[in-house]
């Protein structure tokens, strides 16, 4: 009896470990014929979810984003933290989405290796980064949701470098604690076409130009955008543009440090634009907010605060307009909205920099606020700290609304008048009849 039972065991082990096998098997090889299917996923590093909403687990995050082109239009997930990369994560193709989904992505990180970026955006590369759980919480790491981190490279960015006639549009996410002895800690555009869209590039330090971000071509739009904490040893600590077509909206550029110049911005180059934001705390030798060389324009409009920004000997050095033997640095005014504070200070005797202030009516000085450090501005008078300053405590609808106010105040008046009048008259008449 008991040899019966012993054999019937085997025999169910047997059978069992064939079954396993099978399923095993089978799975590999849905995996690998390019099949969807539904299997546990939580000891994979990516899940690829297809258009249809199916998933297709990875072991590696490399081998997911490798096998994209299989999955048209579908979002690789990252299923856990991604750290002690020996490598870049190279995202090539196009038409797909890579969701941090609130991981890390984290470098090996050795000094200065060759290639030390955790991303590459590779030659003609289409693709978008997006972090669905931004408020996750990591042990390790202070900066919640998804995190791009701990890149240390001699020849490239530290967090996402970005090669010629790429493509890419990232939403969310932090790019933080990355180095570079190259230019670009945090991210380098060599000339590709970037938007940025509430990405926070933080605590990055480059041996090179540009501690967060160096632009080198291509375009850039930021909207929403945080800069903040990077270190540059020479120039650009926010960041440094030295190419043209760079857009900031509403974005916040604050405690940046560059030893040269431009704390929070080096702009060595035109067309860059700056709608609304606020830029503060941000040091450098010269030009502690925004450093534009004598032969570059800047152009400003929106609601803007440049202000608290120091150069050499704690002085305020907010946008630094340079000052050169034949050009001087510009600035051109789109419409500054009311609230605006925009310091300016330049580096030579001339007025040059000041009269090139092009583009802007009556109105909208009177409506927005352009103070300078020292020298003279426009419509504007001297304060006792030495500034120049223009503007008006109401805008265009402010006038109405002061207009309304007046008008009643003169409304109440009149019929307090009146009030008086009718009671002195009824005062007297009951005079009279006694």
């Amino acid at each position: 009896m008991k040899k019966k039972i012993i054999v019937n065991s085997l025999m169910l082990l047997g059978l069992s470990f064939f079954l396993s096998l099978g399923c095993l098997m089978d799975g590999k090889g849905a995996l690998a014929a390019g099949k969807e299917v539904n299997i546990s996923v939580e000891k994979n590093e990516a899940v690829i979810y297809t258009e249809s909403g199916k998933m297709v687990p990875f072991t590696s995050l490399d081998q997911a984003v490798s096998e994209v082109g299989r999955y048209p239009g579908c979002t690789v997930k990252v299923w856990k933290d991604n750290v002690n990369r020996k490598s870049p994560l190279k995202l090539s193709g196009s038409n797909y989405t890579l969701d941090l989904n609130g991981y890390v992505l984290a470098r090996d990180r050795a000094n200065y290796a060759d290639r030390g970026e955790v991303i590459t955006i590779k030659t003609g590369a289409d693709v978008k980064i997006v972090d669905s759980r931004p408020d996750a919480a990591h042990f390790f790491y202070k900066d919640p949701g998804g995190l791009i981190t701990k890149g240390s490279s001699k020849n490239s960015a530290g967090g996402i470098h970005i090669e010629k006639n790429a493509n890419l549009t990232m939403t969310g996410g932090t790019i933080a604690d990355c180095r570079s002895k190259y230019e670009g800690a945090g991210l380098r555009n060599e000339n590709g076409r970037v938007w940025l869209n509430g990405v926070t590039i933080k605590a990055n330090i480059c041996e090179d130009n540009g501690g967060g971000i160096i632009h080198m071509g291509g375009f850039m739009v930021l909207t929403d955008c945080v800069i903040e904490g990077n270190l540059s040893k020479k120039s650009g600590g926010g960041m440094m543009i030295k190419g043209e077509n760079v857009e900031f909206h509403d974005c916040t550029i604050k405690n940046n440090q560059a030893i040269d110049d431009g704390g929070g911005i080096t702009v060595r180059q035109d067309k860059v634009y700056i709608d609304g934001g606020y830029m503060t705390g941000n040091h450098a030798k010269h030009g502690g907010g925004i450093y534009v060389d004598s032969y570059r324009d800047i152009n400003i409009q929106g609601r803007l605060i440049i202000d608290g920004n120091k150069g050499g000997g704690n002085v305020n050095e907010n946008l630094y307009l340079q000052d050169g033997t034949a050009t001087s640095a510009r600035i051109y005014d789109g419409g500054l909205l009311p609230g605006s504070r925009v310091l300016i200070v330049k580096s030579g005797s001339s007025d040059a920099s000041y009269k090139a202030v092009i583009g802007a009516s009556e109105y909208e000085w009177e409506n927005g606020l352009l103070a300078v450090d020292e020298g003279r501005g426009w419509f504007g008078k001297t304060s006792e700290k030495k500034e120049v300053f223009m503007a008006t405590a109401v805008d265009r609808y402010g006038w109405g609304i002061l207009l309304f106010i007046v008008l009643e105040l003169i409304g109440v008046v009149i019929m307090f008048r009146l009030t008086l009048f009718r009671k002195r008259a009824e005062d007297k008449n009951s005079e009279d009849i006694n």
